[in-house]
Parts: structure tokens; C-alpha cells; sequence
């Protein structure tokens, strides 16, 4: 994986030819890739090449909690369906083995079938690394099985939040331009002058809440008095528990 490259590869000190080999695995048979070499690449600020046996300090692993509330109901992220070896990655889909029970999946609305709980293979750099501008580069092998969603993402560091009703899509505030908006909101990608018109109103509400908290003002304050009923998290809802 090379990811954030900046500078020309000459003489090419960081440049290498990969090949990736997987062993067999679960009646599955052994294979080899074809050689592909990263001189058409520039100089990475930083690589994995998974030569240990477990994840550099860089990764972690993401969405390690069942979200009933979301598609993510029935399956979650979990270090279990994580293997490092032989210089690759390996994410894995499983059942969880610590649940006994089958899960209502949804569909529109309606339970469209119960199935066993998953383990899914899902990290990120979230913590560990990350750039303005640049390559991301990876040599993945995709599984051949409807359902699995193998994916190579990039995501904004932060100014992205998950609603907490409706469709629950991301959404937030990206300067055009920045990053390539598929995906976002259209209303959420604006110009130069409006990003950071919300940037300094939401800096100068973030002062009067902190000036607030400092003064003793701390108080459960929830917009119309009590937890909306369009709110799937009540549970974080800030309204005065007897």
C-alpha cells in the first residue's frame, strides 16, 4: 500500500516490484500475482507491506459495534476477521461466534430474513495517517461472492458527521474542489467563500458554549425541550433522567 506520495522516485531509493503470493486457505487453492512494479509511483510518505504478523500502529480496527439502527445490524467489524501473514492483509467475513441467536435483516422496512450474526474484516488509518493531497494506491484481491462489499475507501478526516434520522447518510461541509464529491451531498460541497463563512460561525458558537461550560453553565438544554421524535438515539439525547 502506498499512500500520500509526493516526491519523483529517482533514483528510485523507495521504488520496488511487488508480487503477492496467498497460500491455500479453506479449499481454497494457492495463487500468485503478476509482478507490478511502483516506479510510475512517487516517493510514499508512507507503505504497509504487512511483512509482520499483525497490524502496524497505523491501522485500527473500525465499526466494532452491531448498529440495529442502521444496515449495520446484523454484522461488525472485529480484530477475530483480521489476519496479517506473508506480507498481505487478509479480511475475512464470519459468524460471530459469540452470538447464538440469527438476526432480522431489513429490507424497506421489513424483515427479509434471519440470518446468522457477522464478523467483518474493516480498518482504517482514522488515527494513524493521513494527507491533504496525493496517491492512494493498494493491490487488493476483491472476493469472487455477492455480498461481501470488499471496498478501498478514502474518507475525510473530520467535517463529516452520520445523521440521526432518515437515510442516516453522511453529510457535513466539503470545500469544493478538495476532495471528489461522490457520495456527499450535493448541498454539503460549497464554494470558498461559504465553507469558511459556516467554519468561523461554528468556531464562534463553539467559543460561547466553551465560555459557557468554564462559567459553571452546564445544563441538559435539548433544542425543543424534550428528545424529538424523529431521534433513533434517545439514549444520547440531552434531557434530564429522573
Amino acid at each position: 500500500m502506498c499512500v500520500g506520495c509526493r516526491s519523483l522516485c529517482t533514483p528510485r531509493p523507495r521504488c520496488a516490484t511487488n508480487v503477492l503470493s496467498f497460500s491455500a486457505f479453506r479449499g481454497l487453492p494457492a495463487v500468485t500475482s503478476n509482478k507490478a512494479s511502483t516506479e510510475r509511483w512517487l516517493t510514499p510518505t508512507w507503505t504497509d507491506e504487512f511483512s509482520g504478523s499483525s497490524l502496524s500502529k497505523e491501522w485500527q480496527n473500525r465499526g466494532r459495534t452491531y448498529e440495529p439502527q442502521s444496515l449495520r445490524r446484523c454484522s461488525r467489524g472485529s480484530a477475530q476477521a483480521v489476519r496479517v501473514g506473508g506480507g498481505a492483509l487478509r479480511l475475512s467475513v464470519m459468524k460471530d461466534p459469540s452470538r447464538d441467536t440469527l438476526c432480522p435483516a431489513l429490507k424497506d422496512g421489513q424483515i427479509a430474513g434471519r440470518y446468522a450474526y457477522r464478523l467483518n474484516g474493516h480498518v482504517g488509518t482514522d488515527d494513524g495517517f493521513s494527507f491533504r493531497y496525493g496517491v492512494a494506491a493498494a493491490r487488493i484481491k476483491f472476493p469472487r461472492l455477492r455480498g461481501q462489499h470488499g471496498s478501498f475507501w478514502m474518507q475525510p478526516v473530520g467535517g463529516m458527521y452520520r445523521a440521526l434520522a432518515g437515510k442516516r447518510a453522511a453529510r457535513g461541509l466539503v470545500l469544493a474542489g478538495e476532495v471528489d464529491a461522490a457520495g456527499i451531498a450535493p448541498a454539503d460541497v460549497v464554494d470558498a467563500d461559504a465553507f469558511w463563512a459556516q467554519i468561523d460561525r461554528a468556531r464562534e458558537r463553539a467559543e460561547t458554549a466553551v465560555a459557557g461550560m468554564r462559567a459553571g453553565r452546564v445544563r441538559h438544554d435539548p433544542r425543543w425541550g424534550d428528545c424529538p421524535a424523529w431521534c433513533t438515539q434517545h439514549a444520547i439525547c440531552r434531557v434530564a433522567r429522573p
